[in-house]
């Protein structure tokens, strides 16, 4: 198995492991797809098979029998019965195909329902509800509607087609409003993506966030999809501070800048790059209030340095 397919494979079982929690699910389709509201709660949830089947044609025309794999699939009761269908796709990059792939996906699944109540005559269907959760290293970058898939076209004619639009969960570019929204651990990891691509901000979360610990399967997540090394830091296992997450990302950054360092400039540029990377980073984190003990184990900086740093910033 190659190593591409081996990564794809260990981060769809990641994920599939974190959101066999239906606390985690219901949160993000209140705040993703319903905007807020809440209807749909975790005791509402039950797990549904994650497969279809739709029928192809092969290149001999001949009608072929094709199963369909989704990542995440819930059916939602309420006293009355069955109401609906959840189900997650969870991508780590853009699919410019993205709109397709779930109309086909929800179309099998309402097939599915017209063939189980054929026998009972008419009968309505239950809406199925496909939420697109973003677990790249950047912002979705994939069309969100199957318009946006035809490219330039006539307006009226473009209007003439059915559109399709796809509900997606992304934390780079969802506001902090609705990231506040949510409700349980899902806010936690979600502006841990986010903040991934901004140190100052993670900062900022550090000490606004009253959720200051991760689940194991929180943990498997984002060292699976931001190739981190994150551990459980108390004796049960179960939870980490994020405080000690942090250290590990911005120990990662710096590990980084010594090897783009060592690739583009000399010996003396190099030297002076990671100087000056360092520096920053304890400005950065004094400003933010981080002691120097804390500076010190991030960074391997002694303490003398780092209260020179700090003398120079005050001059």
């Amino acid at each position: 198995m190659g190593k591409g397919r081996k990564a794809r494979q260990s981060k769809d079982t990641a994920a599939k492991l974190y959101l066999q929690n239906p606390e985690l699910v219901a949160d993000l389709f209140n705040v993703f797809t319903f905007k807020g509201e809440r209807h749909v709660s975790a005791d509402m949830l039950k797990p549904f098979s994650t497969e279809d089947a739709t029928g192809n044609l092969d290149t001999a025309g001949n009608e072929t029998t094709r199963q369909l794999r989704r990542d995440v699939s819930y059916i939602a009761y309420t006293d009355g019965g069955a109401v609906y269908f959840l189900c997650i796709e969870v991508q780590s990059g853009p699919d410019w195909t993205m709109p397709v792939r779930i109309m086909r996906y929800d179309a099998a699944r309402y097939l599915y329902q017209i063939e189980m109540r054929k026998e009972r005559g008419k009968a309505t269907l239950l809406p199925v509800f496909t939420l697109v959760l973003n677990l790249g290293k950047g912002p979705w970058r994939g069309p969100r509607s199957l318009h946006e898939m035809m490219g330039d076209m006539d307006g009226k004619l473009k209007k003439a087609v059915s559109d399709y639009r796809i509900n997606i969960a992304d934390p780079y570019t969802a506001t902090r409003k609705t990231l506040g929204m949510l409700c349980t651990e899902i806010k936690d990891v979600l502006i841990y993506f986010r903040a991934s691509k901004d140190r100052n901000g993670f900062m900022r979360f550090l000490k606004s966030s009253h959720a200051a610990s991760l689940s194991d399967r929180a943990l498997m997540l984002l060292n699976t999809y931001l190739d981190t090394k994150l551990e459980p830091q108390t004796n049960d296992g179960r939870k980490t501070e994020m405080c000690v997450a942090w250290q590990y990302f911005e120990q990662q950054a710096i590990n980084k800048g010594l090897a783009k360092g060592r690739k583009e400039g000399r010996k003396e540029g190099r030297k002076e790059g990671c100087e000056e990377t360092l520096e920053k980073f304890v400005m950065g984190s004094l400003e933010n209030n981080l002691d120097y003990e804390t500076i010190h184990k991030i960074t391997g900086l002694s303490l003398a340095k780092i209260k020179k740093i700090a003398a120079s910033a005050k001059a």
